[in-house]
């Protein structure tokens, strides 16, 4: 591979292609929008192909980035906002039946401040497989069967 790019998200990977490399990538499909009232940028990179997958150094597959400044900021509606349109991402990417039963795996370190997403929102999770069956019939209707895990990262 005659590129030497490290980094999680396929949409820097693509920019930094893009700066030695201009133009279209074959096997990559770029989209850039921006959606509700706090703006808030979605950038999806599609890799359709091996080729593609070379190119970029990630897996076929679908890889969405969500950008907004005012996540930095405590605007209880922005973050409502930028919740909803992840929500509603989620939702178009992998459409669940009731009685799915939903994993959650929180990959990060929970010491490093950058790397602590995924173990702070297994922490916030009610994980419920393991009552579901326990709870009045009322509340299983309502009760999604949730798993999770954190494990720990170096």
């Amino acid at each position: 591979m005659p590129y030497s790019i490290r980094t999680d998200l396929a949409l820097e990977a693509r920019e930094a292609l893009l700066e030695s490399t201009p133009g279209e990538m074959d096997g990559v499909l770029f989209e850039n929008r921006r959606q509700g009232s706090f703006d808030t940028l979605i950038s999806t990179v599609q890799i359709l192909n091996e080729t593609g997958a070379q190119i970029v150094g990630k897996p076929i597959g679908t890889y969405i980035t969500l950008e907004n400044p005012y996540l930095r900021q405590n605007i209880l509606t922005a973050h409502e906002e930028i919740m909803d349109i992840l929500t509603s991402i989620l939702q178009q990417m992998l459409p669940l039946k009731d009685s799915d039963t939903i994993l959650v795996v929180g990959l990060g370190n929970r010491e490093v401040s950058a790397d602590a997403l995924g173990p702070l929102a297994v922490s916030g999770l009610l994980v419920s497989r393991h009552m579901r069956d326990a709870v009045p019939l009322e509340l299983q209707q309502q009760l999604r069967s949730v798993c999770a895990f954190a494990p720990g990262v170096m």
